[in-house]
């Protein structure tokens, strides 16, 4: 690589004079030279780097997707239709009222989360992707991404009530959870830069 000034002055030439001057030889400015980079990441790894930049998000926005309607109508839409008042005096506690339709919303969420990881495993082996030597699918974290979901889900499933709860209709409501999507939207976007 040869740098040139205007007049078709060499920069190598002059370093190489200088260090000669010296009594120096090349590789005392170059101790060792970088050669073409080879990964020794194992498949295994490549795919799990590759697909841990963005699936969480997405796992995310399945949860979310997967909450947002059942928490909305579970909350304001029960305002809306006036049928929460009947629900209130029914003889149990409020807190078994809340808490029951919490594990409803968590428990729709959660399953719409399930299918879509299976699909997108179902996708992937369908794909072939599990037949390419330098990418593969880390199926063994599977179990892990699974198990990791449930805390999220619990959180989203919460978030989304709690937001909707102050809605009095079902579009004030969606209004009011637009955020909580674009949350993760802007995330996902940023990953994926």
């Amino acid at each position: 690589q040869q740098c040139l000034r205007g007049d078709g002055f060499a920069w190598e030439e002059l370093v190489k004079r200088r260090l000669q001057a010296r009594n120096l030889d090349v590789s005392f400015i170059e101790p060792f030279r970088i050669k073409d980079p080879v990964s020794v990441a194992t498949a295994e790894k490549v795919g799990g780097s590759a697909f841990g930049s963005f699936l969480p998000l997405m796992f995310m926005l399945m949860i979310i997707t997967g909450a947002v309607y059942p928490a909305i109508d579970l909350t304001a839409g029960e305002k809306e239709r006036f049928t929460l008042e009947s629900l209130i005096s029914a003889p149990v506690r409020p807190l078994e009222v809340i808490a029951g339709k919490f594990l409803a919303v968590a428990a729709l969420s959660l399953t719409n989360a399930f299918l879509n990881i299976f699909s997108f495993a179902l996708t992937f082996y369908a794909a072939g992707m599990q037949k390419m030597p330098e990418f593969r699918v880390p199926w063994a974290a599977l179990p892990a991404t699974l198990l990791l979901l449930l805390p999220l889900t619990l959180f989203f499933a919460a978030l989304l009530m709690a937001v909707a709860s102050f809605a009095a209709s079902f579009k004030e409501a969606q209004v009011y959870c637009i955020p909580v999507y674009l949350v993760p939207m802007l995330g996902l976007m940023v990953s994926t830069i």
